[in-house]
C-alpha cells in the first residue's frame, strides 16, 4: 500500500477516447480486493446457514434478503469504483478501510445458527 498524497483526485484507469487493447497488460487483483471478497464469503455462508436451519419463514427470508441486498450493492459499487479509478491518497484508503470495517461489523451482527438454536434466531 503506497500513500503518496493526503488527497488527490482519482485517475481513470483507461483512456476511453483512445482504442486500447488490454491483452498485453492484464490488470491483477489488489490485496484489498481479495481481502474484501473474503468478507462476502463469510457473510454468504452465515446467510446460507440461516436459510438452511430456519426454514422458509417469511420474516427470516425477508431479513436475509435485505442483508444480502445491502451486501451485494456494496460489493457492486466498490468493484465498479476500484476497476474504474486509481487512487493512492490517504483519504480514499481511509474510506475503503471504513467500508471494510462497516461490512465486518455487519457480518459480526449476523448470528450463527446451528440445528439446536432454530427456535431462537435473531438477525
Amino acid at each position: 500500500m503506497t500513500v503518496k498524497y493526503l488527497w488527490r483526485q482519482p485517475v481513470c484507469r483507461n483512456n476511453w477516447r483512445v482504442l486500447q487493447t488490454d491483452l498485453d497488460k492484464p490488470r491483477h487483483e489488489l490485496w484489498q480486493e481479495l481481502f474484501f471478497d473474503l468478507f462476502y464469503v463469510a457473510l454468504f455462508l452465515k446467510l446460507g446457514n440461516i436459510i438452511k436451519y430456519c426454514g422458509y419463514d417469511f420474516d427470516q427470508i425477508s431479513s436475509v434478503f435485505a442483508t444480502y441486498l445491502i451486501a451485494y450493492l456494496t460489493f457492486y459499487q466498490m468493484s465498479m469504483y476500484i476497476n474504474r479509478f486509481f487512487t493512492e491518497d490517504l483519504v480514499h484508503k481511509l474510506f475503503f478501510l471504513g467500508v471494510n470495517f462497516g461490512l465486518f461489523m455487519m457480518i459480526l451482527n449476523v448470528n450463527d445458527v446451528e440445528s439446536s438454536q432454530v427456535s431462537s434466531l435473531n438477525i
